[in-house]
């Protein structure tokens, strides 16, 4: 055993990069941000079409998604959206936060409680209580010039 202690994996390629190409390189990668709830009382399959649907998404619009989404864990998801988003001010130094993308929205399988569920003339059966964990990762990105849209090309 070393008494050297262990470094993250991330912390070791900053150091590298820091090393190769010095400051400047750390200073023009994009800032990522991340954020999670863990044990959420739902199946990963019913979260998962909540997570599928704002990936890749300004962070303002999976807002209003989350918002105007009628399925019970779409606040869940929306809070973690706005915590995420004033922890890039805060904590990441990101200069304007609605420039955010969602860059992966994903679930991960949490723990399984088991109960019994109880059925007519004595007979018992064992009952399921799954969790999930939603995992966010957002990037920060230049807002993209406003593109001259062209008329469409009729053809006679």
């Amino acid at each position: 055993h070393s008494t050297v202690p262990q470094q993250h994996f991330c912390s070791r390629a900053v150091e590298r990069a820091l090393a190769e190409q010095g400051p400047a390189a750390l200073a023009e990668q994009p800032k990522i941000v991340y954020g999670c709830r863990r044990g959420l009382k739902t199946s990963m399959e019913k979260l998962n079409i909540l997570a599928r649907q704002i990936r890749g998404l300004p962070v303002d619009k999976a807002i209003l998604q989350m918002e105007a989404s009628s399925k019970k864990f779409a606040s869940q998801i929306c809070q973690v959206l706005r915590i995420t988003k004033t922890n890039a001010k805060v904590h990441n130094n990101v200069a304007d936060p609605s420039n955010l993308f969602v860059l992966e929205s994903y679930v991960g399988k949490g723990t399984y409680e088991h109960g019994i569920r109880l059925h007519a003339r004595g007979s018992s059966h064992r009952a399921y209580h799954p969790k999930a964990h939603y995992y966010l990762k957002l990037q920060e990105c230049k807002p993209p010039a406003a593109a001259k849209r062209e008329s469409p090309v009729l053809f006679t």
